[in-house]
């Protein structure tokens, strides 16, 4: 039997693959070119986690390695480092409300309904006794809107796209912007008792799509210069990503996991355990997210999310 085949080989080359994979998930993170790969930091961690079991209980396994406590240290160390960037989801962002700021509670809600009506009607249906006062959905149908719901009287949609936001409060200024890959981002904004935010709500394409990183650098840029924005999306990426810092770091947005932890929104096809974070809720100046929480499955392969944020109001 060749060397390369014989069972304590190819336990080391599985563990090379799998320290190769981390690296690219961790580089996912800062890079562009890798970014694809930052998506997995939860998977990774899932990985190493069952690597250490099977090397703790498997004989055979720790003995194919010459200096076995070195390669658990370097699994070790991989894996505590894609447990931080989760662990850094949990822990909260964003500037509290004091008690003493006049502040208005509102509920949203984002949904991409894959073109299906019938998801769009399970999701009235959730929310029936309490609904939202925004309601930011994706692919939608040429005529797709909310029925059940009532109050939804100011509408900003863009049939293209398939984006809109429906919204109970009064709205203005209303618009689509042209971003590159055949997506608009739709924006409105929204008035309640008196003060106004910008509310956006978009879909990007898929990491791999030449747009991807064109959509997130112009979504950064109207984020820089809104001075109370709230941004919806299903962007097609992770907290991790490159793009979703550049929202951060440059639009000066706060995620709405920061403090809720990972939840997974997107399954492909019915793998439903098999989930990522890709629709989101955003958040700067006077509007501050202070609830996140995924809704239960619809016909759609994404959950809705549901957002509790607070409005500062002018004094």
């Amino acid at each position: 039997m060749p060397d390369t085949l014989r069972p304590g080989a190819i336990w080391r080359w599985a563990f090379a693959a799998m320290c190769a994979a981390s690296l690219l998930c961790l580089l996912g993170t800062r890079f562009g070119l890798f970014s694809l790969f930052g998506h997995f930091q939860a998977y990774a961690a899932l990985a190493w986690g069952g690597s250490f079991a099977l090397f703790a209980t498997a004989r055979p396994v720790r003995a194919a390695f010459r200096r076995p406590a070195r390669a658990a240290a370097a699994g070790a160390l991989l894996c505590a480092l894609h447990l931080m960037l989760i662990a850094s989801l949990h822990l909260p962002a964003g500037e509290p409300v004091a008690a003493a700021e006049p502040a208005r509670r509102l509920q949203v809600v984002w949904f991409n309904m894959q073109h299906d009506d019938g998801a769009l009607r399970e999701l009235e249906e959730m929310l029936l006794t309490d609904p939202p006062d925004l309601l930011g959905l994706a692919e939608t149908n040429g005529r797709s809107r909310p029925t059940l719901l009532k109050g939804f009287d100011h509408v900003q949609h863009s049939k293209p796209a398939g984006v809109g936001i429906w919204s109970r409060w009064p709205t203005e200024d209303g618009r689509a912007h042209l971003v590159p890959g055949d997506r608009d981002l739709v924006e409105v904004t929204v008035v309640v008792d008196g003060a106004r935010f910008r509310v956006g709500a978009a879909h990007w394409r898929i990491p791999l799509h030449s747009s991807h990183a064109a959509a997130a650098e112009i979504m950064a840029g109207l984020a820089l210069v809104r001075a109370d924005y709230l941004l919806l999306g299903d962007l097609n990426t992770t907290p991790w990503s490159p793009q979703m810092r550049l929202l951060e770091e440059t639009g000066g947005l706060t995620h709405a996991r920061r403090g809720h932890g990972v939840l997974g929104s997107w399954a492909p096809g019915r793998l439903r355990w098999l989930t990522l974070p890709i629709d989101h809720v955003m958040a700067k100046g006077a509007v501050r997210v202070v609830d996140f929480e995924l809704l239960p499955w619809t016909a759609s392969d994404h959950r809705p999310v549901r957002a509790g944020i607070v409005l500062i109001l002018p004094r």
